[in-house]
């Protein structure tokens, strides 16, 4: 990743690999769902987000009743989140039910701009986090996560994932290659309570390149509840325990396609 939180020492890249980076928290409601605290909170973020807000919903997939036809499913619309947008769309704030999601999209540094990487993010963070409790009024957050999608691309003659990536396993020379698709998912615990998913791979190769991915989520669940300011704390822990699972990930050849600082 590029920019480390404030007092961390962690390395800092010129071209980080990051596609998007997410942070959502999920609220213990304080009052009923208002169908206007989407508009409420545009208005609270219109200098920030001016593009035109977006609507977009989830399809929910229903298993078929007893005595209807095995695997038989229906779907159904799900829940739905107004997005508002920066003029450009590359950074956004998702709004629904007792949910508040802040997202960066490619190029996470911004060059030119006083504020760049996570310094950036954690402001838009706390900005859109305060605007939502005046207008929502949460009891508390119940759940938090952070996530980090990188991709990167490498040379069509790089064929092991092991080059780039620690943890991977052997290939088995038993089990037809084809055109060397792989993708694995991990999830580890740390003592503070937070749980990390770690989803890494490669794709077959397409002009030339492969596509290597490496998605990183940090999520910690409070039953009893957080605070705002809590949920601040918390997001920077997360971020740092994010970049300290993302550089015991990645190989030296990888840190030099960053070009690191």
């Amino acid at each position: 990743m590029s920019d480390s939180p404030a007092g961390g020492d962690l390395r800092r890249y010129r071209n980080p690999p990051i596609e998007e980076a997410a942070c959502e928290f999920r609220f213990r409601p304080g009052r009923d769902w208002d169908l206007t605290i989407p508009g409420r909170l545009h208005t609270r973020l219109a200098d920030d987000y001016p593009g035109p807000p977006r609507e977009h919903r989830t399809a929910e997939l229903i298993p078929a009743a007893s005595g209807g036809p095995v695997g038989g499913v229906t779907a159904r619309q799900g829940l739905s989140r107004v997005h508002l947008v920066t003029a450009d769309a590359r950074r956004l704030v998702g709004v629904g039910k007792d949910v508040l999601s802040i997202h960066l999209l490619r190029p996470y540094r911004t060059d030119g701009e006083s504020l760049r990487g996570w310094e950036e993010f954690r402001d838009r963070i706390e900005t859109a986090l305060d605007a939502y409790w005046r207008v929502a009024e949460p009891v508390s957050i119940q759940h938090l996560r952070l996530r980090y999608l990188n991709r990167f691309s490498v040379p069509h003659g790089s064929r092991s994932l092991r080059v780039f990536l620690r943890g991977v396993p052997e290939s088995l020379p038993e089990v037809p290659d084809g055109a060397g698709r792989y993708f694995s998912s991990s999830e580890y615990g740390d003592e503070n309570g937070i749980g990390y998913r770690v989803l890494h791979g490669i794709s077959p190769p397409a002009n030339g390149r492969r596509q290597v991915i490496l998605d990183i989520e940090a999520a910690r669940a409070e039953d009893a509840g957080l605070s705002r300011e809590a949920g601040m704390e918390w997001a920077e822990r997360l971020r740092v325990g994010e970049r300290q699972v993302f550089e015991a990930i990645i190989t030296d050849e990888t840190r030099s396609l960053f070009d690191a600082e």
